[in-house]
């Protein structure tokens, strides 16, 4: 106690002689403020409550002065867990001096941010396991202070938490470790203490010990959250299944696509993770830290670093709010044991991606169909986990072991035409970070380490994979699991010699959910030689001018600008610039509405040999929804 209250009034010495005007944003940052204030408080009283000597008038003064400060909207940051962590703070601040003034406002920020920061589903909108349960236990624990204050909004609170700790029970491996989907580290919630002891989360961290064969509380074992965006499945729950297996033997998989809001959010859409016989097979290649400019952490955001089909090598955008309705899951059915989802990425510009999921048992049909004006590489991901072993590889088929058990997880290509195959293991770049484009994973903060990524590509417009995956005992043959009539768009699949017919979604019901397409998908770009031509073949009601900036890339510099004209081409002669790599901007001004809008296009690369060639943009600039 003595150091405590030794470091307290050192710091407040500090905070009156150098922070009187709230500078520092590390000191003063809405996260560090909420937590110090509830420090000093807990410290205050814990003092009083033990006759221990303190200059009261400095920590009340403190108190007030933190309270005051979050009380600013300024200073609150809204949706997201650091505004609830203010909430908090104030609330106890408020209860502890009597002051309405601090409760009122606690309670109506609180209020709103319900609807901020879960989905009518009850999931956390932060795109994390971690923050999940962060949000969870922080409304849980004002739920409580409310409830003990006789507030009907804490027993709200505390409703919402307990329906939140389901989903946490869904995404909970059967190993008892959390799914590690947006910014999750990895995590043990084996025993872990539950609101509802009859609970999901209960059930899964227990596992299953609590009940019987023929209990009604076992939970479903496959579970759609359409608005939220996650698919969640396993192949049984109760361990006394009659069956050889275990509890934590069981095939879990969770897939995902589409956010509400953009913290915590890594390029995970059409995305999913796999586990089985107690290891992960495919797996999310985890956060790494929060440094937004360290390459590792660069990686394992971007699409390249999920368990989905990236186009020429890049990423997607992400971080923009405005774009949540090109993503997410479009059509769902469910049976008891059986389970299809339907998942869209339109987050590439020009690019359209379909995954078709289906969840049988302990088997996974997957179906990418991908659409485009222009030509792509295609690669299709597969991200092994770091205890799977590839005894067999090639265009069509993957066989790994997993880990030191008696089974194999096979993949087949189903429609293997014209598709190629990489095997990629990360571990000269984790030694040189120079080339960190795939097989790298994270479980703890700032400690990564390779796996073996495996990568399907194509070269077209238009394309499809047909993808199996089955968990087999070895020697055992029953890889070929399922059959697709590609002209049908019908998918059977046998189970225990019982065959089952699937019609997938049609591309018409697809089409029908597609949101409006964007600006530029129809600019045409011809390159002759060192010549580009680039066309707008679009015909508009209204009418557009054009300008082009070329780029230098090597120092993001302009190196030829044309004004706004009305021609709807652009030619240019590359060599006539002494630089081996540039990109194209376009821009159109609507005349009417004085409205511009605008886009990278293409990005120009001159080999040794003088040759140039050049690949489309993908990300989407803010300015291009319609």
């Amino acid at each position: 106690m003595d150091l405590a209250l030794k470091f307290f009034y050192e710091w407040n010495d500090f905070s009156d002689n150098e922070e009187k005007n709230f500078v520092n944003e590390y000191i003063w940052d809405e996260h560090a403020a909420a937590i110090r204030a509830e420090s000093i408080l807990y410290l205050f009283l814990v003092c009083n409550e033990n006759n221990i000597s303190i200059k009261r008038s400095i920590f009340e003064d403190s108190i007030r002065q933190h309270a005051e400060w979050l009380t600013l909207d300024e200073h609150y940051l809204k949706g997201t867990n650091h505004g609830v962590y203010e909430n908090k703070a104030l609330l106890y601040i408020g209860y502890a001096s009597d002051n309405k003034k601090y409760i009122n406002i606690a309670k109506a920020r609180t209020y709103q941010e319900i609807e901020n920061l879960f989905t009518k589903e009850y999931i956390s909108t932060e795109n994390s396991f971690n923050y999940h349960r962060i949000n969870k236990e922080l409304f849980l624990e004002i739920g409580i202070v409310l409830q003990n204050q006789g507030d009907k909004l804490g027993d709200e609170l505390f409703e919402l938490a307990r329906k939140a700790e389901d989903f946490m029970g869904y995404a909970i491996k059967p190993d008892g470790s959390c799914a590690v989907f947006g910014d999750t580290l990895w995590a043990d919630y084996t025993n872990c203490k539950c609101i509802d002891k009859n609970g999901v989360l209960a059930y899964a961290t227990n596992q299953g010990k609590m009940w019987d064969e023929n209990s009604k509380e076992v939970p479903e074992k496959i579970i759609v959250y359409p608005k939220s965006g996650y698919f969640i499945c396993r192949e049984f729950w109760n361990c006394t299944a009659k069956t050889k297996l275990g509890f934590t033997d069981a095939t879990w998989l969770l897939f995902k696509s589409g956010y509400n809001n953009i913290v915590h959010k890594q390029a995970d859409d059409n995305s999913f993770a796999l586990y089985s016989r107690g290891y992960d097979i495919f797996v999310d290649c985890g956060m790494y830290n929060y440094m937004f400019r360290d390459p590792i952490r660069q990686y394992v955001r971007s699409a390249n670093a999920h368990n989905t089909v990236i186009a020429d090598e890049k990423s997607f955008e992400f971080l923009r709010k405005d774009l949540t309705e090109r993503c997410g899951i479009m059509h769902s059915e469910i049976q008891s044991d059986f389970g299809y989802v339907v998942g869209y990425n339109y987050l590439y510009h020009g690019i359209y991606m379909v995954r078709h999921f289906v969840f049988s048992n302990n088997k996974v049909f997957i179906l990418d169909q991908i659409e485009s004006n222009f030509e792509h590489k295609y690669s299709q991901l597969f991200h092994l986990g770091k205890n799977m072993n590839v005894s067999y590889l090639s265009d069509s088929r993957l066989i790994a072991n997993i880990g030191d058990t008696n089974y194999t997880v096979t993949l087949t290509q189903l429609e293997s035409q014209d598709c190629t195959m990489e095997l990629i293991n990360g571990g000269a770049g984790c030694q040189g970070h120079a080339e960190l484009n795939y097989g790298i994973m994270s479980e703890e903060f700032n400690s990564f380490f390779p796996i073996d990524t495996i990568k399907y590509n194509s070269i077209k417009s238009n394309y499809e994979f047909a993808t199996s995956i089955t968990i087999n005992e070895k020697g055992e043959s029953n890889c070929d699991s399922f059959s697709y009539n590609k002209s049908k768009g019908v998918l059977t699949i046998v189970d225990q010699n019982e065959a089952r017919e699937l019609q997938l979604l049609s591309k018409k019901k697809i089409a029908e959910k597609s949101p409006p397409k964007l600006f530029f998908d129809n600019f045409n770009i011809a390159l002759q030689d060192s010549r580009i031509l680039i066309t707008d073949n679009e015909n508009y009601d209204e009418e557009y001018t054009y300008a082009w900036y070329l780029i230098d890339e090597a120092t993001r510099k302009n190196v030829y600008i044309q004004m706004y004209k009305p021609e709807n081409t652009f030619s240019y002669d590359l060599d006539s610039l002494n630089i081996s790599q540039c990109s194209i901007r376009a821009f159109m001004l609507n005349k009417k509405q004085d409205k511009k809008r605008s886009q990278v296009l293409a990005h120009f690369l001159k080999d040794k040999k003088g040759r140039w060639s050049y690949i489309r943009e993908l990300n989407i600039d803010e300015s291009l929804i319609k």
